[in-house]
């Protein structure tokens, strides 16, 4: 603390942590290497999954992250075409305990392969739960989805509204909240036209605003500021 009131400037992850400490926003950059590259995309053939359609995601599983939520939600839907993809290794016993044979837990797996499955993906869920803690971080992994033009279904929390641009890029849900996530699953399951949309403006806005170039243009901007300050 003693220490950012010395600093020339400050950047921070999140809305909510500028409101404690002041500063400048910057998102964590998504690894556009792996997310961009052309790749051979044989997941869906390596976890026969060729015929199914695929709710993903990829990433830490620690309590906050809501994967029960997630997974209770899929279970609500009555279709057998459907499998919730899970690749990470954190608290994975736990949560086998209460997921059954439609959700596929990958393990851990390199980002890669992370890439190959968000490609694959036809719907990219991030169920986050309303704690202290997720409403001062933004989970990274939402740039990733947008990035590859995935439509996103996330929770209402922290900065995710104003990143899926209130709800032009990705559809938001209440924290917490199985049944609205069952439900918003299943509206893009039989929209597919939807999901596109959703996908493409992802897409653009991801491109515009969040990628590596833009998020380079903001540190540079912020020291040019600080040069100017200081000369």
């Amino acid at each position: 603390e003693k220490s950012y009131k010395h600093a020339d400037s400050i950047t921070v992850s999140s809305s909510m942590l500028k409101s404690i400490y002041g500063g400048n926003v910057i998102y964590q950059v998504a690894n556009e290497f792996a997310f961009r590259k052309k790749q051979k995309n044989d997941f869906r053939k390596k976890h026969k999954l060729e015929d199914k359609i695929i709710i993903a995601h990829a990433g830490t599983f620690f309590e906050h992250k809501g994967m029960d939520i997630l997974i209770k939600a899929v279970q609500k839907i009555n279709n057998n075409k459907i499998r919730l993809v899970l690749a990470g290794n954190s608290n994975i016993e736990k949560y086998k305990r209460i997921a059954g044979d439609e959700t596929l837990f990958t393990g851990k797996i390199p980002m890669n392969e992370a890439a190959q499955l968000t490609d694959a993906a036809d719907i990219y869920v991030i169920p986050t739960k309303d704690t202290p803690y997720a409403r001062a971080e933004i989970p990274a992994k939402i740039f990733e989805p947008m990035m590859m033009g995935k439509p996103i279904i996330a929770s209402r929390i922290s900065d995710i509204p104003k990143i899926v641009d209130n709800g032009r890029c990705g559809k938001l849900v209440k924290p917490g909240s199985v049944k609205q996530l069952a439900d918003t699953i299943q509206y893009l399951i039989d929209n597919p036209e939807e999901r596109k949309k959703l996908g493409n403006n992802a897409k653009k806005r991801y491109d515009s605003n969040y990628s590596y170039n833009q998020m380079e243009k903001k540190i540079s901007d912020i020291y040019k500021i600080i040069e100017e300050n200081v000369g």
